[in-house]
């Protein structure tokens, strides 16, 4: 049986037979800059000024991005939903 060894994801590994599927339902949980901004309804570049913990009006902790795949801003779609079942509550 041959196993992948994903380098991005440190930790990961998979048998080929489920790979894809388990690779997919990842990548679907983490989204860009644009995907974030498009899902939250807000402009990509006021999305990207206010990721900075230093700027005068940034995110909240729950919203902040996680860098993964080098220079890339990604956020966890479960904490966005998180977050915004915490402000409708």
């Amino acid at each position: 049986m041959r196993v992948l060894h994903t380098p991005f994801l440190p930790g990961f590994s998979a048998n080929l037979k489920g790979t894809k599927i388990m690779t997919e339902k990842i990548i679907q949980r983490m989204l860009t800059v644009e995907q974030v901004a498009n899902y939250l309804n807000m402009p990509v570049a006021t999305l990207r000024n206010r990721s900075c913990p230093k700027s005068k009006y940034p995110l909240p902790k729950m919203l902040r991005p996680m860098r993964v795949l080098g220079r890339r801003l990604m956020w966890d779609r479960r904490k966005i939903d998180q977050y915004l079942d915490s402000i409708v509550e």
